[in-house]
């Protein structure tokens, strides 16, 4: 119930955004653009919930997750577009650009990784950190439409173990790329590059947490706020990057 408040309450302020940046004189098309394009998100997920309810398939799960962090991303977009010119801050090397989008890219496939390794159950699947029983692992487990079959005894499926090691994997390979860009947007004096950094250590950590811990509903709530919060810095950075 929380949750379809909240859904509702968005939508009234995606509405007011909307409207205010096409009333106002002169007309805010750049951040009227982006408000549509919150209007499309939150419609999507609106008829996304009256279609699949109480339905187990991961692509529905993946949906939800991937637009909410799409509209979270936009709306830090806005927030970043309203502001004067002057206020925008120093900007960056257009080089770290190609490097800001190919991390986006990269972590928004992580996301999607980490939320196909929650809807099909495989978050237990590897309880150690540097080993994980692939024995009755299955190709079929990535595929998002396919309903996960369960262990009778537990909410877990051990045969989605495969999606929790390509998610480990994929951490490896967004650390390789945004650790390096991070630093060097550090460097070249923009401060999304030390959060970026530090995002990046909070989330190993958590990471870290969620499989020693079990997966305790706190740090998995909390793993999810880094990674929309990484991703938003990640594409902030882009942008400035490539209008400079």
């Amino acid at each position: 119930m929380v949750h379809r408040i909240a859904a509702v309450a968005a939508l009234i302020v995606v509405i007011m955004m909307v409207m205010t940046t096409m009333t106002t004189r002169p007309v805010l098309w750049r951040e009227g653009r982006i408000a549509l394009a919150l209007l499309g998100l939150t419609l999507f997920l609106a008829m996304l919930g009256l279609w699949t309810a109480n339905s187990r398939v991961p692509a529905v799960a993946l949906g939800n997750l991937l637009a909410g962090f799409a509209m979270f991303a936009l709306s830090c977009r806005l927030a970043q577009a309203s502001r004067p010119r002057t206020q925008a801050g120093t900007t960056a090397s257009p080089r770290l650009a190609h490097w800001a989008w190919l991390g986006a890219a990269l972590l928004a496939a992580q996301i999607a990784l980490g939320g196909l390794v929650s809807a099909s159950y495989a978050g237990l699947s590897c309880p150690m950190l540097a080993s994980c029983d692939l024995g009755g692992a299955s190709w079929q487990t990535v595929n998002p439409w396919h309903e996960p079959l369960l262990d009778s005894a537990a909410p877990t499926n051990p045969a989605a173990a495969l999606a929790n090691v390509i998610h480990r994997a994929g951490a490896l390979v967004v650390a390789a790329v945004l650790l390096p860009l991070g630093m060097a947007a550090w460097r070249s004096g923009r401060r999304a590059g030390g959060a970026i950094v530090m995002l990046l250590l909070i989330q190993g950590a958590f990471g870290v947490v969620l499989v020693i811990g079990a997966l305790p509903l706190a740090a998995a709530l909390a793993h999810n706020v880094v990674a929309a919060l990484l991703l938003a810095a990640v594409l902030g950075l882009a942008s400035d990057s490539g209008r400079s």
